[in-house]
């Protein structure tokens, strides 16, 4: 199972700040399935600059339950993924691990991808890898509500899943192919894979356990986790 979340915390240090809201998304095949959405009360006031983003406040907030009651809860929801999605991974990751560490005693042991630096590496020609860029550039979405938990998880799985598009691709890595050899991979100068090899190929690379790194470039290795992600990832 693929579970795509977001986070909104009252500040950017994991050591003392804390989450007020977590949406979560799951993934069954390249379809969006269930959603979850948990709020949690604070122990202080938001700045005004978070209000202004959230829509939330202190006020709002006081009547839901801690992160501390429902850590166990969301934990378990979580850890039963193969693959989590965030966009800005390492922020969502930094402060849900920080916060189970405190509160459990361990952290998440599922595999976790980033779709922002999916986009990145594909697509370094955008203005912006944002979600509120992104949404408008291909989701044609210019009113979605942006730093809503849920809803900014739904919109990284919906950029996740328009990538594992099979027409998507070929139409957008043109750009790329200009400056990388992305087309063709190759060892001693010699051909060895090319984005039509069967994804046999790739699966015999990885049972075999011959490091990924020694053939594939980060954008290659990337492409191939983010459009074969069974080869990579169990269900």
């Amino acid at each position: 199972m693929i579970f795509a979340i977001d986070i909104e915390t009252t500040g950017s240090n994991p050591s003392r700040d804390e989450i007020f809201n977590i949406g979560i998304v799951s993934i069954e095949g390249k379809e969006i399935k269930d959603s979850f959405e948990f709020f949690f009360k604070i122990s202080h006031e938001l700045s005004y600059n978070i209000e202004k983003l959230t829509k939330k406040n202190f006020t709002l907030l006081k009547n839901y339950p801690s992160f501390f009651e429902q850590s166990e809860t969301i934990y378990e929801i979580l850890n039963k993924a193969t693959l989590i999605i965030a966009h800005n991974k390492s922020f969502d990751f930094k402060f849900l691990n920080a916060q189970f560490k405190r509160f459990l005693g361990k952290e998440l042991t599922c595999q976790s991808f980033c779709t922002q630096e999916m986009v990145r590496q594909f697509l370094p020609d955008l203005i912006s890898s944002n979600l509120k860029y992104l949404s408008t550039y291909f989701l044609q979405n210019s009113f979605a509500t942006f730093h809503n938990a849920l809803e900014d998880a739904t919109l990284c799985a919906k950029i996740y899943l328009l990538f594992l598009r099979e027409d998507f691709f070929p139409k957008n890595l043109t750009l790329y192919e200009r400056s990388h050899d992305f087309f063709q991979i190759k060892a001693h100068g010699k051909p060895i894979i090319d984005l039509n090899t069967p994804e046999l190929l790739l699966s015999s690379l990885l049972k075999n356990k011959i490091s990924l790194e020694k053939f594939f470039p980060l954008q290659s290795q990337v492409f191939c986790i983010a459009v074969f992600p069974s080869l990579f990832f169990e269900e």
